[in-house]
């Protein structure tokens, strides 16, 4: 049995509707900031790596030609592939479950009593959130890193505009090119675009951002896939940096009597 394109019927079994707002001090802005830094200040920047874990309440809204919906959800996202979500009801309980170990995808919706389960693909992904991203750079998403295309270190170039700084990647296959804006304030991935032959594909944006350990953390992270007409918000209501957790939390085992579903 096929699953249709189901991203709206499995993510948003449950809706609510509020959201809350974080504001933050400013870090100071980078010496010079009428000039763009050297590639290697605004990489270095970059690489600085979120923390191994986050554990946090989020609202995740979708908005597509078909339909627009909110959910809440509990995630759990481990580097470099791991994730777990849980759609939770006005009252706190799950009412649809999801894991990835980073090979294989298992789903669980307890009003059907149907258990999922396949390839941790893309298109698999996008039955519980439709960022049609491979499950790495999606979980790097999730936890407020930036993947980058397979770039040519010898091609990059940089400019000022009113947001902050433009680094500009090529693509070493040459069909692919990324566009990443920093603040001037703490040089923070602001967003990223990127392009192939059609023009732009992806675009990210990261805001709201707080203190995490040794880097900082977006609250609110938007993608955007022009293409599909689709816009996903994810915003952070609590969120919780951990060092490491238990890795049975990214696998399901189906109930007794539950049905059986195998994802294509």
């Amino acid at each position: 049995m096929m699953v249709r394109y189901r991203s709206a019927p499995l993510l948003a079994l449950l809706f609510l509707g509020s959201v809350v707002g974080c504001t933050h001090l400013k870090p100071p802005p980078y010496p010079g900031a009428d000039r763009c830094p050297g590639h290697h200040v605004l990489l270095d920047a970059l690489r600085v790596p979120p923390p191994p874990v986050i554990k946090g309440i989020a609202k995740i809204k979708v908005e597509s030609p078909e339909e627009t919906f909110s959910v809440k959800e509990l995630i759990i996202a481990q580097a470099p592939d791991r994730l777990r979500l849980e759609t939770l009801s006005p009252l706190g309980q799950p009412g649809f479950y999801a894991a990835t170990d980073g090979r294989d995808l298992f789903l669980f919706a307890p009003s059907e009593n149907a258990f999922y389960r396949g390839a941790a693909t893309s298109r698999n992904l996008g039955l519980i959130i439709p960022l049609r991203l491979g499950v790495e750079d999606m979980v790097s998403v999730i936890r407020g890193g930036v993947p980058l295309i397979a770039y040519d270190a010898g091609h990059l170039q940089c400019a000022v505009n009113e947001e902050g700084y433009v680094v500009r990647l090529q693509g070493r296959d040459e069909t692919a090119v990324q566009a990443l804006t920093f603040s001037r304030d703490g040089l923070r991935v602001l967003t990223s675009e990127t392009y192939g032959r059609e023009g732009l594909t992806c675009a990210v944006r990261y805001a709201d951002y707080e203190p995490a350990g040794s880097s900082a953390f977006p609250r609110t992270i938007t993608v955007s896939l022009p293409a599909e007409q689709t816009t996903v918000r994810i915003t952070y209501k609590m969120v919780e940096f951990l060092s490491d957790i238990d890795s049975s939390l990214f696998s399901l085992s189906p109930p007794p009597g539950a049905k059986i579903v195998p994802l294509e």
